[in-house]
């Protein structure tokens, strides 16, 4: 993917309609002008605000060596830099190939970092948006991306405040990176007792293994969410998994479906209608899970 590290810079937000623009400052929800965004610098001060605000890290701070087509050897090469990017014609990024790719989503691929197998890697799939006109596709892909980590990122900032609680019910970001795939979202790995990739609750439920405990760490699990200003706004099967941590033991963990997707944000705004839709949502999660454990 040709310039693919600098896919919101000159290629990027610019060809986004006005609108669309003032709908991503409004997700970010940082009074910048609407121009502001229009190049590298722009969008990486307002993701360095976000991460800053949010009491989130880079991804980096890094050993590794930056798996780009180049080969460019540099201790943080896995850090996006709009500056050195544009230098040095997009070379650092992280290449991930398709045998590092665990999961697809709706609109993201998920992919194993290439240098720390503790931590994932989310882009967006180059079929998102492909039912588009060809004029319009590229930036109907790079829009969705942008809004996507907005949404995620604002919804982290709410409860992984310096002063705060750590949010254990969600997944943790770690930052940004630059990938062959455009920009990725760098997670952290949820795991098993075992060390293995954390198991979606449909696959719990599948196999056999939502017995009372696991019950039990669901309602611990969706009693926390209820009680955090968090806006789960696609709460299923597949977006929560069962993670075990020495500190908390077995629990489960929301790793996608995070924010307002509608063009009215009433859950954002209203913190009692907010709370009324995540009830109804843990409520047909729980019927879900319970009816999948009856079938297996």
């Amino acid at each position: 993917m040709a310039d693919a590290c600098c896919t919101y810079g000159r290629r990027g937000l610019r060809i986004l309609p006005r609108l669309a623009q003032r709908a991503c400052l409004r997700e970010f929800g940082i009074g910048f002008g609407v121009n502001a965004l229009a190049d590298e610098a722009g969008l990486q001060v307002a993701i360095d605000q976000l991460l800053k605000a949010g009491d989130l890290g880079r991804t980096g701070g890094g050993e590794g060596r930056c798996r780009s087509q180049h080969q460019h050897q540099t201790s943080d090469c896995h850090i996006f830099d709009p500056a050195r990017c544009l230098e040095e014609n997009c070379a650092m990024q992280l290449h991930l190939d398709d045998a590092l790719r665990i999961a697809k989503g709706s609109k993201r691929w998920v992919f194993v970092h290439p240098d720390d197998p503790s931590l994932l890697v989310k882009v967006m799939r180059p079929d998102v948006s492909a039912h588009l006109p060809v004029l319009i596709r590229a930036a109907r892909r790079r829009y969705l991306d942008f809004v996507i980590a907005a949404r995620e990122f604002r919804e982290h900032r709410r409860v992984n405040a310096p002063d705060g609680e750590p949010a254990w019910f969600l997944q943790k970001i770690l930052g940004v990176a630059d990938t062959n795939h455009g920009r990725g979202l760098v997670v952290r790995a949820e795991r098993d007792r075992d060390g293995n990739y954390a198991k979606t609750l449909r696959q719990v439920a599948q196999s056999g293994q939502f017995g009372p405990q696991a019950s039990a760490d669901l309602a611990a699990f969706l009693a926390a969410l209820q009680a955090s200003p968090v806006v789960a706004g696609d709460l299923q099967t597949h977006n929560v998994v069962y993670s075990y941590s020495p500190e908390r033991g077995d629990h489960f963990v929301l790793i996608d479906g995070i924010g307002d997707k509608t063009w009215v944000p009433l859950q954002r705004l209203s913190a009692a209608f907010n709370r009324m839709k995540k009830a109804r949502y843990a409520a047909r999660l729980t019927a879900k899970a319970e009816k999948v454990a009856q079938k297996a």
